[in-house]
């Protein structure tokens, strides 16, 4: 015959196991979701335009923790026309500053076009850094540009991961991957438990104010001091 004690330990020997087990791949995926390894984001800003050239940009981030290898733009034929548009491609460098620094496009985009558009080798980013494709098209003389220069339908992507689109570069614009969402519902997680745990202690304050009198306390103290015996009262009887 089995004892309770040996079964209990047998419990606690099973529960521990399994944790060791499924502790270790939990904690991995959770770290995985919150800091994510691949997490390249691009923001393609509006075209601004003057009397005879028109620019754009799309600003890549690298907003997760590898290193984003062989990075690539893609722009479709629509996009613009390559026979006057030029382009530059910034170092990479910290958040925000790919917003300052001035830009002066003079690759011709004709060297990336191919059949079905352009493709723009961006290269290598560190984490936490970020790119800046900046596009100009121009009217050439007497020449008409059959395309206006539009990065709606522009796509990033790496060797690791193809990017999101982002809203101000640092949240994902309704992106359904698990990080993207946790990002997106984490304010509102956090709102919803500040609320539960203010409501809870001042529901608390209320209760101990108005209904818990020191003569409830005292009986509820004696109550559980009780209880206590009884269970010592009983273990001994089996000892």
């Amino acid at each position: 015959m089995i004892s309770d004690n040996t079964t209990t330990w047998q419990k606690v020997t099973v529960i521990i196991a399994v944790l060791a087990v499924v502790a270790p791949f939990s904690a991995r995926y959770a770290w995985n979701v919150v800091f994510p390894a691949n997490y390249l984001l691009y923001e393609a800003t509006f075209t601004t335009k003057t009397n005879n050239t028109q620019t754009a940009s799309v600003i890549i981030r690298n907003a997760g923790g590898a290193v984003q290898k062989n990075v690539t733009v893609y722009l479709p034929s629509k996009a613009t026309n390559p026979k006057f548009t030029t382009i530059e491609i910034s170092s990479p460098q910290s958040p925000g500053i790919e917003y300052l620094v001035d830009s002066e496009p003079k690759i011709p985009l004709v060297k990336y076009t191919e059949e079905t558009g352009a493709k723009i080798p961006v290269g290598n980013i560190e984490p936490g850094n970020g790119v800046r494709v900046t596009l100009a098209e121009a009217s050439k003389g007497d020449d008409l540009q059959t395309n206006s220069l539009s990065l709606s339908d522009v796509r990033v992507d790496s060797s690791a991961a193809p990017a999101i689109k982002a809203d101000g570069i640092r949240y994902p614009s309704f992106a359904d991957d698990i990080h993207s969402i946790f990002l997106s519902a984490s304010p509102y997680f956090l709102a919803f438990i500040l609320l539960i745990l203010t409501a809870g202690t001042v529901a608390g304050f209320i209760f101990s104010m108005l209904f818990d009198t020191p003569h409830k306390q005292m009986a509820r103290l004696w109550r559980q001091m009780d209880t206590l015996q009884e269970k010592i009262d009983k273990d001994r009887r089996y000892e």
